[in-house]
């Protein structure tokens, strides 16, 4: 009487010893009619061993009342298991025992879906009743959800400064920092306004992990950037006195490399003693600008004379060019401003 579904031999101990014990009664009080019998035919201990089956007479009837009739060596399958008939004797008492034997195999799998769920099945099918009792609710709801989330996300702005409390009032640190915007020097310094950086001959670009921290971009240059030609140095001399008079210089004293680069050459071309950078490498240039062959060796002993570290160069060429400027915006403004800022 192995049970499927079940890790024991019978659904419990008393009801699977009564019934064994019932069909020794029968066999010794019926041994001629062993052949009638219904024969049951148990799983082997293999796992890959099909389902057991039950074999019955002619005639099964069912839980409804209805008869269903079956010819010798056909079956009916039902729950998982078939019904056949092995001989098609007929007997006295032969009805009753088909009968009884597919009642047991009915009030076994009862008995197995009742005491055999698991706790877990049990709160799922929970779980699952009460959702489906209430689907359209739930369906509903969601979709409320859906369109006040929506709503409520459009209506979001971006934030007007970043200066975040993470901390409460309370604390030490913030009421430090607190006390620190009250400052004449702290309000000095932001409406001074920030250095602004801009790079000639660098491509913006990112380069690292993005998902390592601790991976850094390596340097992109721009290979179209060329500023040996004249187009190109008068350029940028005209470019840094049309960005200082909108936004201004970051200190009074501050000249462009292209500028300061012009005036170096004015005083070495009437200099009496002019040094050996200039009479090497600039073949008496008086001013920018100045003969492409000439630029870039020109340029560069300009910058290694006077440190200048605006000026990069890589086999003899210039490669990058740094010019700084002052900002009206701070580098934690309104987004808004920032992008205004930008573009301007």
């Amino acid at each position: 009487w192995l049970m499927e579904g079940s890790r024991n031999c019978c659904v419990n101990f008393d009801w699977c010893c009564r019934k064994k014990e019932e069909d020794g009664a029968k066999e010794e009080d019926g041994a001629s009619q062993d052949d009638d019998d219904v024969i049951v035919q148990a799983a082997d201990s293999a796992p890959s061993t099909p389902p057991a089956e039950i074999f019955i007479g002619e005639t099964v009837l069912i839980e409804d009342g209805a008869n269903a009739s079956i010819s010798k060596g056909d079956g009916i399958q039902e729950n998982n298991r078939s019904y056949h008939n092995v001989d098609g004797d007929e007997g006295p008492g032969k009805k009753g025992r088909d009968q009884a034997a597919l009642a047991a195999s009915l009030e076994r799998q009862e008995l197995i879906k009742v005491e055999h769920k698991s706790y877990i099945h049990r709160i799922l099918d929970g779980y699952y009743n009460f959702v489906h009792k209430f689907r359209w609710f739930v369906l509903a709801a969601s979709i409320a959800a859906f369109v006040v989330c929506a709503i409520f996300a459009s209506s979001l702005t971006l934030p007007t400064s970043s200066e975040v409390a993470l901390l409460p009032d309370s604390n030490s640190y913030q009421k430090a920092w607190l006390w620190g915007e009250e400052l004449l020097s702290r309000k000095l310094l932001k409406e001074g306004g920030t250095q602004a950086t801009i790079l000639w001959g660098v491509t913006p670009a990112d380069t690292g992990d993005h998902l390592d921290p601790d991976s850094w971009t390596t340097l992109v240059l721009d290979d179209a950037f060329d500023a040996k030609s004249e187009e190109a140095q008068r350029y940028l001399l005209d470019f840094c006195p049309r960005l200082f008079a909108e936004f201004g210089k970051l200190k009074e004293d501050y000249e462009c490399p292209m500028n300061a680069f012009d005036q170096w050459l004015k005083e070495q071309s009437t200099s009496e003693t002019p040094s050996a950078a200039y009479t090497q490498n600039c073949k008496g240039a008086s001013a920018a600008p100045v003969p492409s062959d000439v630029f870039d060796p020109c340029i560069i002993s300009w910058s290694k004379l006077t440190d200048t570290t605006a000026i990069l160069q890589r086999g003899g060429r210039v490669k990058i060019m740094e010019i700084e400027s002052k900002s009206d915006v701070l580098y934690d403004s309104p987004f808004q401003d920032l992008k205004d800022e930008w573009i301007s």
